[in-house]
């Protein structure tokens, strides 16, 4: 009986993924209009939405997050008095800050990626329950504020980086090597400019049961979102150098600068479509651009951003979790917590330590997650991918944007190529 009543309360919770959602009006007098808005109404109606709340309470509290807890940490006071709260404009326009206590990044997404993270929540959930130390991004509420001025829509994230006290690095990484480096920027700001694949000019040594646990779940991850038919994920990777060696000028060792000088030969070897390729394979994603959230870092990426856009034009399809990759590149002093008792790498099955490792020396430590999982393979992503292979030319094996079992073999081959 008891077993009947936990699988019916599961599809209903499962149901809540598809359909239930909460809303809640409220009103707000023409005063409180700021001057420069035109409206013939007295008062103007807010409707905020929460998709799926039954869903996303499961969800923290599995990473261990109460609702006091996480209402704290939104409350809409804090934001207005705490001096750390940054708010960053995405080049594709979408806005993203954190939250006062930096536990969550609150990003505005478009609504066609607010419909995919909701047509796939249920299977989400599924893989978390099952997976509870999988590496994928930690989505914790999804909601939409309606107005007469439009639409908003919103969803509430994990910091990956919230455990650290400065990174000194930080890499977007997805296996692809065509217009996968930043260069220059990068390397002058490396804190503060986010590094692609060809930037990255090391090895992550960990000892051997971290490395197997690790390339265990990113290869369960990857495979859960090929069944998805999802694309262009990447791995969110962040280097903190510990104390011991943080003043230190570490140059990159001659494996470590052949991990990415052999990135091509790795994957190619076992994961070039070149035999399967059909001509409506699609063409490459646009990679995501550089956001820099002070003026001074984007004045040192002008260079490398202008030159990706006399290429191609930006992608309106960013995916839900593009903006950790502009909100982790904000003012390096916000990533700054002091060093405390606090230790350097707690239980790899608490919620709060998700993806944290230590190198297998002690010297550094590492923070990762699998980002950007609202892109799937559709039509858009086929046309895109055959124009980059058979009108720019492109390696068809490099370019971003590949079918979503390449892709996903791409990715493991690339991510069990960095480690050792």
């Amino acid at each position: 009986s008891s077993s009947s009543s936990s699988s019916s309360s599961r599809t209903a919770d499962l149901d809540d993924t598809n359909s239930s959602h909460e809303a809640i009006r409220l009103r707000t007098s023409s005063s409180q209009i700021p001057p420069h808005a035109v409206t013939d109404q007295q008062s103007i109606e807010f409707k905020f939405v929460d998709y799926a709340p039954r869903v996303f309470a499961q969800l923290r509290e599995q990473s261990g997050i109460s609702f006091d807890a996480y209402m704290r940490s939104l409350n809409a006071h804090d934001f207005a008095q705490s001096g750390k709260t940054t708010v960053s404009e995405g080049r594709s326009g979408c806005f993203m800050c954190f939250t006062p206590d930096r536990k969550y990044i609150v990003k505005t997404i478009s609504r066609a990626e607010s419909a995919t993270f909701r047509r796939m929540l249920p299977q989400y959930t599924t893989h978390l329950r099952a997976r509870p130390n999988s590496l994928l991004l930690r989505v914790y509420g999804l909601h939409a504020i309606h107005s007469h001025y439009g639409r908003l829509d919103l969803m509430v994230m994990r910091n990956v980086f919230e455990k650290a006290h400065k990174l000194h690095a930080r890499y977007d990484l997805k296996g692809s090597w065509v217009r996968r480096a930043v260069g220059e920027a990068h390397q002058q700001n490396p804190s503060k400019v986010l590094g692609m694949d060809l930037d990255l000019h090391e090895k992550l040594i960990l000892q051997e049961d971290t490395k197997r646990t690790f390339l265990e779940n990113l290869t369960q991850d990857s495979e859960f979102l090929r069944e998805l038919d999802i694309i262009d994920y990447s791995l969110l990777l962040g280097i903190e150098h510990l104390p011991a060696v943080v003043d230190q000028d570490v140059p990159p060792s001659a494996s470590s600068t052949a991990a990415t000088a052999d990135l091509r030969r790795v994957v190619t070897a076992e994961t070039d479509p070149s035999a399967h390729v059909v001509e409506m394979d699609g063409m490459e994603m646009q990679m995501e651009e550089l956001e820099m959230e002070l003026s001074d870092s984007w004045d040192i990426a002008a260079d490398t951003t202008d030159a990706r856009k006399a290429e191609t034009n930006d992608d309106e399809h960013s995916s839900a979790e593009s903006g950790l990759q502009e909100v982790a590149q904000q003012d390096a002093e916000l990533s700054v917590r002091p060093m405390s008792l606090e230790p350097l790498c707690g239980d790899p099955t608490d919620p709060e330590w998700l993806g944290v490792m230590i190198s297998a020396d002690g010297s550094k430590r590492y923070f990762a997650s699998v980002i950007d999982i609202t892109t799937t393979f559709d039509c858009n992503k086929a046309s895109e991918r055959c124009m980059k292979v058979h009108v720019l030319q492109k390696d068809k094996a490099g370019v971003s944007s590949q079918p979503p079992k390449w892709y996903s073999q791409r990715f493991i081959k690339a991510m069990s190529a960095l480690v050792e």
